[in-house]
């Protein structure tokens, strides 16, 4: 069965490169794809719309929230007072993240912990992740 299947296959790759017009079906319209779309596409996820929580109010979470706008990856929806708030806001679909600074994240960073700690992660039509520092 494999032996007849792969004589046809073979039979009709031959036939097909036989024709000039086919080659350029078989091979240049998948190769001008190919060209066209590695260009076209990509993974990078861009303009991430981020609602912050900053409950510490230091020197150092606001050059941190600077580092995420001047990324180009994130931008800032808006800032809110409390944690609550800022999921209804992603439950609403505003927003795509939370970046929540606690009271005391500064001291905590200066003293080599590391502050970052995932807090909430959901499930819905699309996976959710957001990042307590």
């Amino acid at each position: 069965m494999i032996l007849k299947l792969k004589a046809m296959l073979v039979k009709e790759l031959k036939q097909m490169l036989r024709d000039p017009k086919m080659r350029i079906i078989v091979f240049g319209f998948p190769l001008v794809q190919l060209l066209v779309f590695s260009f076209a596409l990509t993974l990078d996820v861009k303009n991430i719309d981020l609602v912050i929580v900053d409950a510490d109010r230091s020197v150092v979470t606001r050059e941190i929230t600077d580092d995420f706008i001047a990324s180009g990856y994130f931008k800032v929806y808006g800032m809110v007072d409390s944690l609550a708030q800022a999921r209804q806001l992603l439950d609403r679909g505003d927003v795509r993240g939370i970046l929540m600074f606690a009271a005391g994240t500064a001291r905590d960073l200066e003293s080599g912990k590391n502050g970052a700690r995932p807090v909430d992660r959901r499930r819905h039509h699309e996976q959710r992740l957001r990042y307590y520092v």
